[in-house]
């Protein structure tokens, strides 16, 4: 929540994924009519670099300070784990979720709203 004065978002180019997400909380979004928005979606990327590096004969050395066993579960030198990896798909599904809420919070009413949008679709501001 925010004072009287209204919160207004304007966007001259690209307002997606995370920009969008922000942008759900003002009261209005002026967009110019060629700008980008939407992208509604959560991705997380990396690189599985660990056969390389044996293949070059690197051996990689780490020294850590952690008590949890989720430090470096997405260490790119390493073997991706199931662990880890079911570790990453909770949080991008959590994210996810609390995106999705603050679209149908903050824009619901104001679009006419599909589930297309929640698809990670661009759409034009025209």
């Amino acid at each position: 929540e925010h004072s009287q004065v209204p919160l207004l978002c304007f966007v001259e180019d690209h307002c997606c994924s995370g920009a969008y997400f922000v942008a759900c909380a003002c009261d209005e979004i002026l967009v110019d009519e060629v700008s980008v928005l939407g992208s509604i979606g959560v991705i997380t990327e990396s690189f599985g670099i660990d056969q390389a590096l044996e293949n070059l004969g690197v051996d990689r050395r780490v020294q850590t300070n952690t008590a949890g066993r989720w430090k470096g579960a997405n260490d790119p030198f390493s073997k991706e784990t199931l662990d880890g990896r079911a570790q990453t798909q909770f949080l991008l599904d959590r994210t996810f979720s609390h995106f999705e809420e603050s679209v149908r919070a903050g824009r619901g009413d104001r679009l006419m709203f599909t589930e297309a949008k929640l698809e990670a679709k661009m759409l034009l501001g025209e």
